[in-house]
């Protein structure tokens, strides 16, 4: 499917095989964070604002990441007391 969408001030015309729904919250999302970063920046460059922008998803993005794989590795954990909990009790 092809989408329009705007980001900060530009039409983008997006193909994805993603639903409308999740494109346009992308769009958005990246149009968001621009706009903070404008607000936030002295620099008039478009490109500059989108590094940063970008830099500051991926930064949001690798923390998330972590915070899952510390959370699984927690889960993993007591799944596994658990189990040795219900296997010493039935002996």
């Amino acid at each position: 499917m092809a989408y329009e969408v705007e980001i900060f001030g530009q039409s983008y015309s997006l193909r994805s095989d993603a639903e409308e729904e999740h494109v346009r919250r992308v769009a958005d999302l990246v149009d968001l964070k621009m706009r903070e970063v404008a607000s936030g920046s002295r620099s008039v460059s478009t490109l500059h604002i989108a590094v940063l922008a970008a830099l500051d998803i991926a930064s949001e993005y690798m923390h998330t990441e972590a915070r899952a794989e510390r959370l699984a590795a927690e889960v993993e954990a007591r799944a596994e007391a658990m189990a040795r909990r219900i296997t010493s009790a039935g002996s």
